[in-house]
Formats: C-alpha cells, sequence, structure tokens
C-alpha cells in the first residue's frame, strides 16, 4: 500500500455520474483534496488492502509471472463486499511489457 488521499466523491460523482453511478476508467485525480499518506501500519506487502469510503487507495503491485508464461496476462481486483461488483468494484487489468512493476489506483 502506497497511501491514501482524502477525495471529493460527491464532485467526483458530479462531474461523471451516470443513472447507475460513475463509469469505470475516468481518472479521478483531479479530485484530490489532500496529499498522499500511508498508515505505518499498512506499509509493505499485503495480498489485500481496505478502500475507505472518500480516500483514493494507492497500491503498487509486484507480478512475477511463471516460467514459461508469456506476457501480457489478465488479472482481477475485486472488493470482498459482493454486492460492490456492481459498483465497479470487480475489474479486469492487464499486466505486460518490459517493466515488472505496476502501480495501480
Amino acid at each position: 500500500m502506497v497511501g491514501r488521499q482524502p477525495f471529493d466523491a460527491a464532485a467526483y460523482q458530479a462531474a461523471h455520474g451516470i443513472a447507475n453511478g460513475v463509469p469505470g476508467g475516468i481518472d479521478p485525480i483531479g479530485f484530490v483534496t489532500g496529499p498522499r499518506v500511508a498508515d505505518p501500519t499498512e506499509r509493505g506487502f499485503k495480498d489485500t488492502v481496505k478502500a475507505n469510503p472518500g480516500e483514493l487507495t494507492t497500491i503498487r503491485a509486484k507480478f512475477d509471472l511463471p516460467t514459461g508464461v508469456a506476457a501480457p496476462q489478465t488479472y482481477v481486483h475485486h472488493c470482498h463486499i459482493v454486492e460492490h461488483e456492481d459498483n465497479d468494484m470487480m475489474q479486469r487489468f492487464t499486466v505486460g511489457g518490459s517493466s515488472p512493476l505496476m502501480t495501480a489506483r
């Protein structure tokens, strides 16, 4: 976990919202309202990260593909609250290229 930043969710919704919420793929960085901070207890390697309401959570992940598996590969990030699947909390992303590191927001 890299850090969390306060986020103006109401302004983001007003700017990009549609009938069923906000569609995925719209960069929220323009709606951040404060500095990125990481709690010392959340730093380091994790397999789950808490995403708090009203905050933009930034993570960094490393993907080591097994020998013989070619890039690009598709993975899924998801929320552990099943109802959130309908609110873009379950999305596919593709890891590929020459860099072994990918930063996701």
